[in-house]
């Protein structure tokens, strides 16, 4: 299918002008042109910037760290299931750490309180 962009800002839940900034620093986007001019995105497209969404915004992770991030994923896409594989792997090793620091740091406060 094709959305305007206005479709894609209902759909990804951010204002046009913040899906136009991300398209100038994160080139992962490529929407296309319609006969009339006006910009044309695809269910990729919107994936995508979902995925940018949540990784800014719940992960709050930096915008250089996103793009590298979005670059290995739907890079992994086009590779096939192993590199998915690996890619999910990485994901799960890093929320691994997250949870254990989280551990370090639960000790830490009890012991003060």
């Amino acid at each position: 299918m094709r959305y305007t962009l206005g479709d894609v800002e209902k759909a990804v839940g951010v204002h046009i002008s913040v899906i136009q900034k991300w398209e100038s620093e994160v080139s992962i986007v490529h929407p296309k042109r319609d006969k009339e001019g006006r910009m044309v995105y695809s269910d990729h497209d919107i994936r995508i910037l979902r995925r940018l969404k949540h990784l800014l915004y719940d992960r709050h992770l930096p915008l250089k760290e996103v793009q590298r991030r979005l670059f290995m994923e739907f890079s992994a896409e086009k590779q096939g299931p192993y590199a998915q594989i690996a890619l999910i792997r990485q994901e799960l090793l890093e929320v691994y750490e997250i949870v254990k620091n989280m551990g370090k740091h639960s000790d830490v406060s009890s012991t003060l309180g």
